[in-house]
């Protein structure tokens, strides 16, 4: 009978020691466990603020010119372009768009169009400037854009002539892309002209958009 308790003893000593291993082995997947939810969170996080850093450059195409020529004074195949479109993207090149692949591309058509390489074809390099003008007129755009109550009043008239660089009459408008306060793409238009009926230009209500007006002028007079 003491036989039998002295080897119960034993196999109950047994069983604690094998249990106590068992449990040191969870806890320590348990602490591996918890190191890799840590290390995953600091992958995420770093990835976060990569896409943040990004949203501070300037974006694909900063500042566009877009001729829309009335229906009357454009040719009527379809086939022909209905836009002449300018813009400098942001390694400070200044391209030339005059082609029927352009009809019916809104703002941000163009500007995913050109982000994917899709408008190389179609496009004319006029001039470069320099970049650290693009950004300092960049950045005052974006100042510009922060005056939520920024209109477009009316500047001056234009003679019934018409723009000098296009024949006939057309639409004009001066916009650019910039990232807001949130990281996202975003667009303004800050200057209009209209040849027809009274040629009338309408400029945002800030000077500083008259700034960023006579630098694009400086760097490429069709921008005038």
């Amino acid at each position: 009978m003491k036989g039998k308790r002295k080897i119960i003893s034993i196999l109950l000593v047994l069983v604690l020691f094998f249990c106590s291993c068992g449990m040191e082995n969870i806890a320590g997947e348990t602490v591996e466990s918890e190191q890799i939810v840590e290390e995953s969170t600091v992958e995420d996080s770093t990835i976060e603020n990569s896409a943040t850093e990004e949203s501070e450059e300037m974006p694909a195409i900063v500042f566009m010119l877009r001729v829309d020529l009335y229906e009357w004074n454009r040719d009527k195949d379809i086939n022909k372009p209905m836009s002449l479109i300018s813009f400098f993207d942001n390694q400070g090149n200044l391209y030339f768009m005059k082609d029927s692949y352009a009809n019916g591309l809104i703002y941000k058509d163009i500007y995913n169009e050109f982000a994917e390489g899709k408008l190389n074809d179609y496009l004319t390099l006029v001039t470069t400037c320099e970049l650290d003008e693009l950004r300092e007129n960049y950045e005052l755009l974006k100042s510009v854009a922060e005056n939520e109550e920024l209109r477009l009043v009316p500047d001056r008239y234009i003679a019934p002539d018409g723009h000098p660089d296009v024949e006939g009459d057309a639409n004009y408008w001066w916009s650019a892309f910039y990232y807001n306060e949130d990281g996202n793409l975003t667009w303004i238009e800050f200057r209009t002209q209209s040849n027809y009926p009274y040629g009338i230009t309408y400029r945002a209500d800030d000077e500083r958009t008259d700034q960023i007006y006579e630098w694009l002028v400086s760097v490429s007079e069709t921008w005038k």
